[in-house]
């Protein structure tokens, strides 16, 4: 009876909505409806503000918000730490940094909560106006999970870690630098960003980037920022990006020079992405389908996806006379805190 069963079984029909192909069931053909604006808005202003701001975040601003706060601190508020710490039974700071590290009020009523750590090197040396130059090597990282706070609010915050370094080389008839920016972190507070910024109340970024000037032009981004309101152009939370950029000095033959390889996106409030492929950088791409002919054509223009599905919209944007003209380098004498602050 079973063995019976089984064969009328086999012998059925599969049910129309799930028919079968050779290579297996057939795969529902599911659409989703875009947004309705997409030809009326102008991508061209929301990418080039989005890649504005995505110079901007960088390391340089949690440690302008790092460095105010401890120059405000009194003595005791906060307690300083050298070394590593146990905080809440977790082993935290470093063994080659400082931290504070507290839960206090200072009589001024600045509040400081959680922990900072941090490290910073600086190394100069030479002379500028000979041929073997001046050379500035700095770094500095921050960690922690702490808050700073006064009668008006947050003055500074940061939950994660940031990082960056800056190599300088000034000669005569010569110069070079090399700026890299690492984060993984949530920023705010007024320390940290002022009022007239591109992002005054912060952001919470998982972005990578790399600058070089002087002898090379070169520009990498890899990584994403959600924005703290208010959003660029009111509308889009979040940028996305996955590009290198060549600048005119330093350039191959063959380089292109007038548009990325790679890709930036924004996100707006429904979720929904909207994405600008430029020329290829993998094999595959965002969409999964592979770059065609006209996105392989090096004419300043990438092509608009929405949700993944390609529009008939160009996006013509010159990468070289925004990213290398307006991205601002921080100082070497930023790495260093004043003996005071400690």
């Amino acid at each position: 009876m079973i063995a019976l069963l089984l064969s009328c079984q086999g012998l059925q029909s599969p049910p129309a909505d799930t028919a079968t192909t050779a290579t297996g069931p057939a795969t529902p053909d599911i659409t989703f409806p875009l947004p309705p604006d997409i030809a009326d808005t102008d991508w061209v202003a929301v990418f080039t503000d989005a890649a504005n701001l995505m110079l901007t975040v960088n390391t340089q601003s949690p440690w302008a918000g790092h460095r105010a706060s401890v120059d405000d601190r009194l003595p005791g508020c906060p307690d300083f730490w050298t070394g590593e710490f146990t905080a809440g039974g977790v082993t935290v700071g470093s063994t080659d940094g400082v931290s504070w590290y507290d839960d206090c009020v200072t009589d001024g009523g600045l509040g400081y909560s959680g922990f900072v750590t941090w490290t910073t090197d600086v190394a100069e040396s030479g002379d500028a106006s000979t041929v073997y130059g001046r050379t500035s090597d700095a770094a500095r990282s921050l960690s922690g999970n702490g808050i700073v706070t006064d009668a008006d609010g947050v003055k500074f915050e940061m939950n994660g870690t940031a990082s960056d370094s800056l190599y300088q080389l000034e000669a005569y008839g010569f110069s070079r630098f090399v700026y890299s920016s690492a984060l993984d972190a949530t920023v705010t507070g007024r320390d940290a960003f002022a009022p007239d910024a591109l992002t005054p109340n912060g952001w919470r970024s998982d972005l990578v980037m790399s600058i070089t000037g002087g002898d090379v032009q070169t520009f990498t981004a890899r990584g994403d920022v959600y924005l703290f309101t208010p959003q660029l152009q009111q509308r889009f939370d979040s940028i996305e990006v996955d590009m290198d950029l060549q600048g005119p000095l330093g350039a191959a033959p063959d380089d292109c020079l007038l548009e990325p390889l790679g890709w930036i996106g924004v996100r707006d409030p429904d979720a929904n992405w909207y994405d600008v492929v430029f020329l290829p950088r993998h094999d595959e791409t965002v969409t999964g389908t592979g770059y065609d002919a006209p996105q392989s054509v090096c004419d300043g223009c990438g092509t608009l996806y929405v949700q993944g599905v390609e529009q008939d919209v160009q996006v013509c944007l010159d990468f070289s006379s925004f990213v290398f003209d307006n991205f601002k380098l921080p100082n070497p004498d930023d790495y260093v805190l004043p003996f005071h602050a400690l």
